[in-house]
């Protein structure tokens, strides 16, 4: 456990890169082909990934309602995950 609670914490996140590294496959969703190839190469099997989770609000409609200042404040408080996943792309998932 975290000596303090805080995941957004330079420990947290230095864990969790770490944690990645014992992760057989690492994948994400706009690597998807790059992920079913390495999952049917080291396990033999075709992984089918339906696209269920899609917005019924136009990109235009959004954008209208999410100004720049949520966008920032999101990211804000995304550091962390926004991190580890850029760790986790760079290293794991483009190789």
């Amino acid at each position: 456990p975290l000596k303090d609670g805080n995941y957004a914490s330079r420990e947290a996140i230095d864990r969790a890169k770490e944690n990645l590294g014992k992760i057989h496959i690492v994948g994400a969703l706009e690597h998807q082909g790059d992920f079913r190839a390495k999952f049917k190469t080291r396990l033999g099997v075709d992984l089918r990934i339906p696209e269920m989770n899609t917005s019924p609000v136009s990109r235009a409609q959004r954008e209208s309602v999410v100004t720049e200042e949520i966008k920032e404040r999101v990211r804000e408080i995304c550091r962390p995950d926004i991190e580890v996943y850029r760790y986790a792309v760079e290293n794991l998932i483009k190789k």
